[in-house]
């Protein structure tokens, strides 16, 4: 085409996009009722905001950020193009016959401009359904557009419902709970209706997309130095997207500002703020939609472009059909095992804190350099702490907030668990240990605890896995990953020490015993060298010159008894101790099986003799240490480190036996080992006798609701350790302000006495006495629950009590007129217990 006809021909081609924007432009208000509303919301923003104070914001706009958000806003939009393609294909039109991909993509972008910029309103999905019609009847190109807008809010209100409880909107749960389930029955009816291949890729480039726009939005806030929480961008996305698609102002100008206004006041940012966001967020969508305006027409540049698109296709299609060959098609069931998983430790994390999360809390809620100097005091390395650190500032103080870097590494150990089982027995299925790690009640407690321990047990997971794969096929970046695994895990916690002493002693016999391991077997001796080097300038720093061990929780040493104890628990999860104490009495018939395997050891092979002992000299050590040191080391948390070997065995045995059982029965057995799992999980959760479970929001909640504003309120908590004189769990649970706190780890309100005194003198007609662990074993200088309760019972009546895993409530009435005959009972018919909180 010659350029005199080029510009004609352009013009042409505008007024008629022109003209089905405006047939698109008249559903909603006519073009005039939007100029009035986009003006009156305009006017209306500048009488009652200071609009210097919106432009200087947004003249100050940090330039980096800014076109960082620019180039992932237009990806995302061009993602959405490809979104429509794939649409289009599942709705049944062939491949063959339609554009490229990069011709959709250009449509939707000149559609977006349309759609987002210029007074139409539905204009730009009227020119992408006429574009589309050259391929498609009109039918299917109208119901493809439509489902692709459809589609793209249902995902972003999936990710907001996701994302919700990470933030401060107050209605968090029935958002939730409603969007997560309207979005996930469209997205399962969409796929039901079409051919799943073309909708499950939809699907997946429309998540992109949300990721995309989520992180353009935090990177838009951050160039105008706004603090927006990334959980908070897609309910922030959702609700201005929801207000600039209504078909009643032109290009969404006023509304949009209003939907920030809405969705940004809540989160404590000022209209002003919120206002100044809105007005570049607008301009972005408009740069953002330029390019498929100014994109060239050429046949020619766009068939180059397509053919390098093409190869870079063909070679991701090699890439996918070389993992496909690795996982033998399994990636289902892994992902049905993850989903499982995932969705038990979501349930789990929803129960309050107790006090070594909050201890965690307490130390990561701070910038990272204090985070560093505080683990240097403590007794913790800190890569675990930095991580929670980043966590709590991306996402805020919610339980949830803290318990995800602990969720995430689970899911990682599911997966590194699953290969380690590949790895170590070829010929077996690796599916017994992976539910093991995906589903038992140890992974699963311990996946959703704001502490280092699904760190731990992840990291156990990988090293051993590549160990595996380094000692059968060697390579140097196996090697080194193995060597950077080990790293991170001496850098989690100390006692990871203990998996790579075993695995130490389990290199050191394959170097003596096999000459064809031997190079292989000293390469992995030499990673742990390189983890152990790597930890000593911190212990240098951390331990030179002061008395660690002081800080140690002071148990006793353990009986045989209290340590197949802790290898149930292990197992079985955390119950009642009743019921875990019968669990581990059947030890003799585990000894007898044990003993029946005796004459089989010499046969064992080398990978089950290695997991063996990289599950018994863990706790030989631990026992060993308990017994021979000043104090007892030995707990169910510290052998994470032997979760993953035995899971594998358990694992291996199980897969062992499955091989026996008809196909019907093997499916049964599988169902039920896995419904008697999810059951412990579940239950371990909601068990009262649990010794982990610690239900104190629960209790305040219940004490809040069992009084009045102006009651007292006594919380006495029980320490083990003597020299922790303040309470963390109050400091992340605080007690409600319209109730009178009394202190009783300070001053007077340590004595009963005077407790009730203090209440009886502010007018309070009741007082909630909160007490923590009634039954543990009292420390000098603190206050005493029992000795509270014993106190109590003689001043005033009981109203109420409610018992929680943990934690009591009792509500006593305190009346005005008994006050003083009150006091002088105490004074002479409790003087015994005074003197003895005096010594």
């Amino acid at each position: 085409m010659s350029t005199s006809g080029l510009i004609p021909s352009r013009v042409s081609r505008a007024r008629s996009l022109a003209k089905l924007a405006a047939a698109g432009a008249r559903s909603g208000l006519p073009p005039w009722a939007r100029a009035a509303v986009s003006a009156g919301l305009l006017a209306g923003a500048a009488l009652k905001l200071d609009a210097a104070s919106v432009f200087e914001r947004i003249g100050g706009v940090s330039p980096a950020p800014a076109l960082a958000a620019l180039a992932l806003a237009s990806a995302g939009q061009a993602l959405c193009g490809l979104r429509w393609r794939r649409l289009v294909i599942g709705a049944g039109a062939p491949a063959q016959r339609l554009p490229s991909d990069f011709a959709f993509a250009r449509c939707y972008l000149r559609a977006a401009l349309w759609n987002n910029v210029l007074p139409s309103g539905y204009g730009g999905d009227a020119v992408k359904v006429n574009w589309l019609r050259a391929h498609v009847d009109l039918r299917r190109a109208a119901a493809t557009v439509l489902g692709d807008r459809l589609l793209g809010f249902a995902l972003l209100a999936l990710a907001a419902a996701v994302s919700l409880p990470f933030t401060r909107y107050s209605l968090a749960r029935p958002l939730v709970v409603g969007t997560a389930l309207l979005a996930v029955g469209m997205m399962i009816a969409t796929v039901i209706a079409g051919r799943a291949r073309a909708l499950r890729a939809a699907l997946a480039l429309g998540g992109l997309y949300v990721a995309l726009w989520c992180a353009s939005l935090w990177l838009l806030a951050r160039s105008l130095a706004l603090h927006l929480e990334p959980a908070a961008t897609a309910p922030v996305l959702l609700v201005a997207g929801v207000a600039a698609a209504l078909p009643v102002a032109l290009g969404g100008i006023g509304t949009r500002e209003a939907g920030f206004v809405a969705a940004l006041t809540p989160l404590g940012q000022s209209p002003t703020d919120a206002v100044a966001l809105g007005l570049a967020f607008g301009a972005l969508l408009a740069v953002a939609a330029a390019p498929g305006v100014v994109a060239p027409d050429a046949l020619r540049r766009e068939r180059r472009a397509a053919a390098r698109f093409a190869r870079w296709r063909a070679r991701c299609s090699s890439g996918r059909a070389r993992f496909a060959s690795l996982t033998k098609g399994h990636l289902s069931v892994l992902g049905l095992l993850l989903a499982a998983g995932l969705a038990l430790r979501l349930l789990l994390a929803e129960r309050s804190l107790w006090l070594d999360e909050t201890i965690t809390f307490a130390q990561v809620a701070r910038p990272l350099d204090e985070v560093v100097r505080l683990q240097l005091s403590g007794v913790h390395p800190p890569l675990y702490h930095l991580q929670a650190a980043l966590a709590v500032d991306l996402l805020g103080r919610s339980e949830l907030a803290l318990r995800l870097p602990s969720i995430v590494w689970s899911l990682v150990a599911v997966v590194a668990c699953w290969a380690w089982a590949r790895q170590a027995f070829p010929r077996l299925s690796p599916w017994p240990a992976t539910a093991l790690a995906a589903l038992a009640p140890f992974p699963v407690w311990y996946g959703s605890e704001a502490r280092m321990y699904a760190q731990v047990f992840a990291l156990v997971a990988l090293a051993g896995g590549l160990a595996w794969r380094f000692l059968e096929r060697g390579g140097w970046y196996r090697a080194t990953a193995l060597a950077l695994t080990l790293c991170a895990l001496a850098y989690t916690h100390y006692f990871g020490a203990l998996f790579g002493a075993a695995l130490g002693v389990v290199a050191a016999v394959l170097a003596a015993t096999r000459a064809d391991l031997r190079k292989r077997a000293l390469a992995v001796l030499g990673c742990l060298a390189i983890a152990a080097l790597s930890l000593l300038p911190w212990l240098l720093a951390a331990f030179l010159g002061r008395d660690a061990t002081s800080q140690l929780p002071p148990y006793k040493r353990p009986d045989p008894f209290s340590v197949i104890i802790a290898v149930v628990e292990l197992v079985a999860g955390f119950h009642d101790y009743r019921a875990i104490g019968l669990a581990a009495a059947t030890w003799p018939l585990a000894l007898l099986a044990l003993l029946l395997a005796v004459p089989q050891l010499a046969r064992v092979p080398v990978s089950v003799g290695a997991l063996i002992t990289l599950t018994l000299l863990p706790v030989a050590s631990l026992v060993g240490a308990s017994w021979l040191g000043p104090r007892s080391v030995f707990d169910p948390r510290y052998l994470t480190v032997i979760a993953p070997p035995l899971f594998l065995l358990v694992g291996a045995l199980v897969a062992q036996t499955g091989r026996r059982l008809a196909g019907n029965l093997r499916l049964l057995a599988a169902f039920a080992v896995a419904v008697l799992l999810v059951s412990l999980s579940v239950i371990q959760g909601q068990d009262r006798g649990n010794p982990r479970l610690f239900q104190l929001r629960e209790a305040l909640q219940a004490a809040a609701q069992a009084t009045a504003p102006g009651d007292a309120l006594a919380l006495v908590p029980q320490f083990p350790l003597t020299n922790l004189h303040y309470d963390p769990v109050l400091a992340y649970y605080r007690p409600p302000r319209s109730r009178r706190v009394i202190d009783t780890l300070n001053g007077p309100g340590r004595r009963p006495r005077e407790a009730w005194t203090m209440a009886a003198r502010s007018g309070s007609r009741r007082i909630a006495l909160v007490t923590t662990f009634e039954g543990q074993a009292l420390s000098q200088g603190l206050a005493s629950p029992s000795r509270f309760v014993q106190a109590f019972r003689s001043y005033g009546p009981l109203l109420e009590k409610r018992s929680f895993a943990g934690v009591q409530v009792r509500v006593y009435a305190l009346p005005r007129a008994a006050t003083r005959p009150v006091r002088t009972a105490a004074r002479a018919g409790h003087g015994a217990i005074d003197r003895k909180e005096a010594r």
